[in-house]
Parts: structure tokens; sequence; C-alpha cells
């Protein structure tokens, strides 16, 4: 039988490509919602695993995260939602940025390090005080740091302070640079005051840091390090020893001189320093004590000159400390200056020094001028009061005298007469006028 012939009327015809249109439509409108939120649930779950890839440090700042960034763009990238006209496949790289920007670990604005927040010269030292300096100095310059119980604590150091390290600049601030300042300590007393000199690299530098507060921190203290020349008991290694008669030997106590000759016309017992440049103003310090200078001729010296020679007359110029005898009978102490191959001044004191007393001597040059002093302590040279004597000369040759005699001969002489004694502490600096100042800080600060 043949099947009936069905007849579609145009109007029903056209609705239903109506209703096909409409489903279409709600359709593809469902197709972009479900694709939004699948976007942004991928989006979110790359958002929470970098935040979660996040590291903080000690100051509670993020850490660049390796991985978060790129794990991110990856995830949004891997959306395979159907693609619908237009291209919409646009999506993820429209997520990228805002992405990254949300994450901020890939753009490098928040990468500050610790050493940038705080830059304290090491964590290992737990304390440190400023130390301002005033004055105008050069480089390489000495100075003589006090402390006590008012500016410094001692229960957070060292008994013996060899934790302690200076650095030019601030605790804040330090100059790592420069590095750690050379230093020496003169003395330490926990119960009173301490003195430590240090050496500043620049000139005129305007603060010191003192670090301390390390238990496992090793000594580093080197006195030679801190002055052109120094020799304290049993460490006079910066000098060079020329003594074929045995008259000189270095112990506990310092230089001793034993039967010393003044000369004897050979010249050949003395001990020096070559420090390379000593053009400018200086100090000389050094103690002396004698043990017997009975005899008639005890020409021992202390003193520069700018040659290096076995007698001190024959320097061509230079500055020494002398005992004169025989001719003074008192053997008073006495400055003689040389300049260009002459003796320009041999200036008696009126001081004679006892034996077995232990003198606080100090030789200056400041421009032409030339000074000789004595004091009763060390305290007293260092405020350059209560001088048993002091003489001065105006003709100090303006040249190099770049060697440092602990010990040498006057001159030629053919006597046999000679003195004892020990020399010590040995220390030759720069100086200018006035000197430099310095005051600690009574504010402990930590990192």
């Amino acid at each position: 039988m043949q099947k009936p012939l069905t007849l579609t009327h145009p109007k029903a015809e056209g609705a239903e490509k109506a209703q096909r249109g409409r489903i279409r439509n709600a359709l593809g409108r469902f197709k972009d919602s479900l694709r939004d939120s699948v976007k942004v649930m991928v989006l979110a779950g790359a958002i929470g695993a970098a935040a979660a890839a996040c590291t903080f440090d000690s100051h509670g700042i993020p850490a660049p995260a390796q991985d978060a960034g790129s794990d991110m763009r990856d995830a949004v990238a891997a959306e395979t939602l159907p693609k619908d006209t237009g291209g919409e496949d646009r999506a993820p790289a429209e997520a990228g940025p805002d992405a990254r920007q949300d994450a901020g670990h890939d753009t490098g604005t928040d990468t500050q390090t610790d050493s940038q927040l705080n830059p304290w010269w090491d964590y290992a030292w737990k304390y440190c005080r400023q130390i301002s300096l005033s004055g105008s100095f050069p480089a390489g310059y000495s100075h003589r740091i006090v402390l006590n119980s008012s500016d410094f604590t001692y229960a957070h150091a060292k008994a013996d302070l060899s934790d302690i390290r200076f650095l030019e600049g601030t605790c804040g601030n330090p100059d790592k640079s420069t590095g750690i300042l050379p230093a020496w300590p003169e003395s330490v007393n926990p119960a009173g005051d301490s003195q430590v000199w240090i050496l500043t690299k620049s000139g005129s530098a305007p603060s010191v840091a003192m670090y301390y507060g390390n238990p496992a921190a090793a000594k580093n203290f080197d006195g030679k390090a801190v002055f052109l020349a120094f020799g304290k008991d049993s460490d006079y290694s910066g000098f060079t020893e020329i003594d074929n008669r045995n008259a000189l030997s270095v112990g506990a106590n310092g230089l001793a001189f034993a039967n010393y000759p003044w000369g004897n016309g050979s010249g050949d017992t003395y001990m020096y320093r070559d420090v390379s440049d000593l053009s400018m103003d200086f100090v000389y310090d050094f103690t002396i004590k004698y043990t017997d200078s009975a005899e008639c001729r005890p020409y021992l010296s202390v003193g520069v000159a700018d040659i290096a020679t076995g007698l001190f007359d024959n320097a061509n110029n230079g500055i020494a400390y002398t005992r004169i005898a025989c001719t003074v009978a008192s053997k008073t102490a006495s400055l003689r200056v040389r300049k260009m191959s002459g003796v320009a001044d041999n200036l008696d004191s009126s001081f004679t020094p006892a034996d077995n007393t232990t003198y606080y001597a100090r030789i200056l040059r400041a421009g032409t001028s030339a000074t000789l002093s004595f004091y009763p302590s060390k305290a007293d040279r260092e405020s350059a009061q209560n001088a048993l004597f002091s003489v001065s000369s105006q003709n100090s040759p303006a040249v190099n005298l770049r060697y440092v005699y602990a010990a040498i001969p006057l001159a030629n002489d053919d006597s046999t007469n000679s003195t004892s004694g020990v020399l010590n502490e040995t220390i030759v600096r720069k100086a200018v006028s006035p000197e430099p100042s310095n005051s600690v800080d009574a504010t402990e600060q930590t990192y």
C-alpha cells in the first residue's frame, strides 16, 4: 500500500525553523556560559597553585616562585573547550597577563633581599656600636678608641675583645668593600677602660661600625698592620736586626741592650724597619729603662733617618733621642737633628734619666719642628701633661725619613764604654694637628 502523502502548511514549516533557531541560540549561549565557567575555574586553580608555591622570607616578603607563573599559563593554555565562530580561542592569551600580574613573582618587582632591607655586616656578630670620628686626617690613619662600661657592653663580647671587628661606615650601612679595619688592643680592662687602636683606610672617614658578640670569632689583632712601625714585648718581627756583637736580644719585656756600645768604630749593632714613606708628620713613641749606665758614654740612640746606616751620625737627615755623656757629666737626655749631612741641632735637656725607671718618650715631627719629650706615665704622654722635659728644634728636615731605628749607635769612637737597659712599645704612626677625636655611641644596636 502506498504511504499517504503528508502536506505541510507553509506557516507551520516557518514556525518549525524558528523553533530550531531558538534552540540553537540557547545551546550557543549555554556553551559560552559553560566555557567561561570552566575558564574561571581553571584560572582560580592556577592562582591558588601559584599562591601555595610562593615562599616568604624572614620579613614576610614573597620570594620568587620558580614555576608559579609558568604553571598558571600552562593551565590556562591547556583549556580545550569547543571553539565557536569568531576565534574565541583568544581567552588563554587574554588571561595570561592578568594571571602574571596577580602572581607578582615573575616581574622581579618584589625581590628585595634581606641584606637590602638590613645590610648588617655579618649575622654571626650580634651587636654593633657606631663610633663617630671628627677632624681631618689622611688615609691610613691610626685612631685610639677608648671603651668603658658607659659606652660598651663587655658582657656581650669575648673577655679579651678578640671578637671585635671594625668597618668604615655605620652599623646599618657598613662599607663592606673597604673590608675589616686593622685593629690592636693596647689594653683590655672589663672593669674599667680598654684602649683599642684601629687604622682607617679612607681619609677623614666620618664614622666606624664596631661589631661584636660572636663567641666563635678568632683573634685577628695585628699591631704591624695598624702602625707604620710596631714592636712590643716579644714581637719585633717587623724589624731587621744587625747584631754582630750580640748586644741586642728580644724577650718578653721588649728589646734588651746589654753592654751596648755607642759606636766603637764598627757600628754593627742596630735594629731598624724600612717603612717606605715617612715624609709626613709623625709620632714615634717608645719606652726606655736603663739598668746600668755607670759607664761614661751610653750613646744609644732611638730615631729615624733617610738612609740605612749603622751609625746615626752617618745619616744625611734624621731625628733621634740620645744621651750625651762625658762632656756632660750628668748624661742628660738630648735631641739630635741631622740635616743635609750635618748636625743641625744637638739640644741637651736638663733631665737625667735614672736607672731602673721606665720613661715614656715621644718624638714628634710637625712640619719644620721636631720635639723630644719624656713623661712619667703613658697616660701623661697621651694627654701631653706633666712632661719631665721637652726640647724642640725648628730644623726638622722635610724629607722622607723612611728608616725607623729602635736602637742605633750615635757615632764612631774607639771607646769600649757601654750601657744596658730595655726598649719597648716602639710605635710610629702618622700625625696631624689637631689630632682627630672620636666618640662611641651609647646605643647598642642589634640586627
